[in-house]
């Protein structure tokens, strides 16, 4: 296994991690799951963007962090689509915070 191929798995398990560890904040409160889960992975993302871009494309860096963040989430919700619509908002959130992170990425590359 190649050094590109070593990266993108451990982003990718690295974000499923991250998913599994923030998915109690669920019983919580939503709205304050949505906030801290989108906080979390915009900082993620961009953090990952910046540490490894040299390494990886951002673009294949960028889909790594949507995978595995939402490889449960997309069969459950296929299959079960109204039963979890409650959390939708916080699935939506999550990944327009990773594309916004990878949007913030690209702004600090380009001014730095």
């Amino acid at each position: 296994m190649n050094k590109k191929s070593k990266c993108l798995l451990l982003i990718f398990l690295v974000s499923f991690l991250l998913y599994a560890a923030l998915s109690p904040l669920r019983m919580l409160k939503m709205e304050q799951a949505t906030i801290a889960t989108c906080v979390v992975f915009q900082a993620f993302t961009v953090l990952v963007l910046s540490r490894y871009y040299r390494i990886v494309k951002p673009e294949w860096l960028t889909v790594a962090i949507l995978v595995g963040s939402s490889l449960v989430d997309i069969p459950i919700r296929i299959c079960y689509f109204s039963s979890t619509f409650v959390s939708f908002p916080e699935f939506l959130g999550r990944i327009i915070s990773v594309l916004v992170g990878y949007g913030v990425f690209k702004v600090i590359q380009k001014t730095g």
